[in-house]
């Protein structure tokens, strides 16, 4: 990364990159620095990013610009691209929603090969991603799986029946919990 940092834990970086191999079209709800959308990019993927990128959760705090406690450093848009073509990724692969979700954003109509939800881990902001970007993904990554508000989302995504968990071969040291669409 040129700038900032890539805010996964262990395995997590091998398992986006494993996950977003299966497919060629990669979103994700939640961006920072751009870390694991650079990943999806290496593994061959178109990306979508939906964040405010307006500092370290700063939407959720009277849109202050706020610094990431880690690094001092505030996340842009500028920052993303920069951290992208730094990694030798295409630049026409890399497309940047600048808002909060909810909403989806307008004109991002189509389907995806891969989701990635890292965006408000409050449950109500999970659910809102879930319910935004799952009928819109063949497989589905939440991150911070850890913290209760995601572990809660993802029993509710599991108990709708449209989904089941998928185990990547990538590690078992992760905060990433991934489900797949049943087939229909």
């Amino acid at each position: 990364m040129l700038a900032g940092r890539v805010a996964l834990w262990d395995d997590d970086a091998a398992i986006i990159k494993e996950v977003a191999s299966l497919g060629e079209t990669y979103v994700e709800i939640g961006t920072l620095f751009g870390g694991s959308a650079c990943i999806a990019g290496m593994a061959g993927c178109e990306v979508f990013c939906i964040d405010p990128l307006d500092g370290y959760y700063s939407a959720k705090h009277n849109h202050a610009l706020r610094p990431d406690p880690g690094t001092g450093v505030v996340a842009t848009e500028k920052i993303v691209r920069d951290n992208w073509e730094h990694c030798g990724l295409d630049p026409n692969k890399l497309h940047i929603y600048k808002q909060l979700h909810p909403p989806w954003p307008e004109g991002l109509d189509q389907k995806f090969d891969v989701g990635f939800i890292d965006g408000d881990h409050s449950v109500r902001g999970t659910l809102d991603d879930y319910l935004g970007m799952g009928p819109r993904v063949r497989y589905l990554m939440f991150h911070d799986n850890n913290k209760i508000s995601v572990q809660v989302v993802c029993a509710y995504a599991l108990s709708c029946g449209e989904w089941e968990e998928y185990t990547p071969e990538a590690g078992s040291k992760t905060w990433i919990t991934v489900l797949k669409r049943r087939q229909e």
